[in-house]
């Protein structure tokens, strides 16, 4: 009785793995495609993601254990919605309930996300065919933005506007890619070539958008990258190298110039280059220091942490902004632990977990850099960075149940075969 009642309890759980990988590969085209291939898209995603996470956290019964950030996080969404939802009664501004909330929440649900599949993602191969689907949806991405609004060369220098107006999101969407293509492990050569083409030229595409803080900080990440992962300092050095000998040739100079909007803005001031920004962060100031404790729940400045206390004040907004800065260092120090706890493990699932901290600890400087420069990374704009967020509740609940706990180990299979 107790063999059957294990035989039907692993089929159970296999099912529900095979349905919660083909849910997960789905959504994440479906979302990534919503960005470009139509808005009725967009109420998709939604359903498929809470899907994934209802089916894998009942796959799993009772076996879900909180971390302290999850608690936090949890206190906190708490606290976001009762302040906006009275601040929406009292003062009668919808932003209050459609701008940063609306981007919180979609955040929490994606890091439930990440802790549901915890229990799918058991092991490397699982975690890189997710990423392999990322990427393929981002390349794809990016074809239809070089299609579609990209000219060619010399149509593009003399051109003096911007060519995609979802810059920003798509720049987020396609550095996170690019961030993948370097940290996944590649078996192969065939792997390793198809992983650097496609970032090479999504790379290009970002700079043909003119993605300026997308760029810059998906530059950043990727130094951070090489210098994490020790065993890349031949190709740091490689790299070094040519870009060093690249910004002395006079078209690759053009090229960049352009990219970052210098020859439209030469001889001009710090707030012309930076689009204005210097003077709309102060701008911002002004209306925190009119508005300090509640904000006005509908701004807009592009700069994270003044457009997140300019828009819910010092005290909840306070609580918004140290959430993510606690989440940044959570990370790092995450990539500390597991190299000094891990040395020496050569299980699929210890390098799972290994690829997860190097990945959440790359994607953190990429939006520590962009969140400087844009509104509302990493939590937006939508579901931009849904990657990040899934990363990190993945990190939390590894962190929580050990590894070889009973949940992870009977799940798992779709990838597998």
């Amino acid at each position: 009785m107790n063999s059957e009642h294990s035989n039907r309890d692993g089929q159970a759980a296999s099912f529900y793995s095979r349905i919660g990988g083909l849910l997960a590969a789905a959504a994440i085209v479906v979302t990534v495609a919503s960005q470009f291939a139509g808005r009725d898209l967009l109420v998709i995603y939604g359903p498929l993601w809470i899907s994934i996470a209802a089916l894998n956290f009942h796959s799993r019964g009772s076996c879900t254990v909180l971390s302290p950030f999850s608690l936090f996080f949890l206190l906190s969404y708490a606290s976001l919605a009762s302040v906006c939802s009275v601040m929406f009664f009292v003062t009668g501004e919808a932003g209050y309930i459609t701008n940063l909330f609306i981007c919180i929440t979609k955040v929490f649900l994606m890091y439930l996300v990440g802790m549901a599949l915890s229990s799918s993602m058991v092991n490397e191969k699982h975690l890189c065919h997710l990423a392999y689907i990322y990427i393929a949806a981002s390349v794809a991405y990016a074809l239809w933005v070089h299609l579609n609004y990209i000219p060619g060369l010399s149509s593009w220098l003399s051109n003096e506007v911007y060519l995609f107006g979802q810059k920003n999101s798509f720049g987020q969407i396609i550095s996170v890619a690019i961030i993948l293509c370097a940290v996944i492990p590649k078996a192969t050569a065939k792997g390793r070539f198809l992983a650097a083409s496609s970032a090479i030229y999504m790379f290009a595409i970002l700079v043909a958008a003119q993605c300026r803080s997308s760029m810059i900080a998906c530059a950043i990440a990727l130094i951070a990258w090489l210098l994490i992962d020790r065993k890349y300092k031949l190709l740091f050095a490689a790299l070094s190298l040519c870009v060093a000998g690249l910004v002395f040739s006079p078209r690759i100079q053009s090229v960049v110039a352009h990219a970052f909007l210098l020859d439209k803005y030469a001889g001009a001031g710090l707030s012309a280059i930076s689009s204005g920004r210097t003077g709309y962060w102060a701008d911002a100031l002004k209306s925190i220091s009119m508005h300090p404790f509640f904000g006005v729940g509908d701004y807009y400045v592009d700069n994270f942490y003044l457009n997140t206390f300019a828009n819910l004040g010092v005290m909840v907004g306070g609580l918004v902004v140290m959430l993510i800065l606690v989440r940044f260092l959570i990370n790092f120090s995450s990539l500390v632990k597991k190299r000094h706890g891990q040395r020496g493990a050569t299980t699929h699932a210890a390098n799972a977990e290994y690829i997860e901290c190097i990945l959440g600890c790359v994607l953190s400087v990429f939006y520590l850099v962009v969140s400087l420069f844009e509104a509302l990374p990493p939590i937006g704009p939508g579901v931009c960075s849904f990657v990040f967020w899934i990363a990190c509740g993945y990190l939390d609940e590894k962190t929580a149940a050990p590894l070889g706990s009973t949940h992870h180990s009977k799940t798992g299979e779709i990838f597998s075969r």
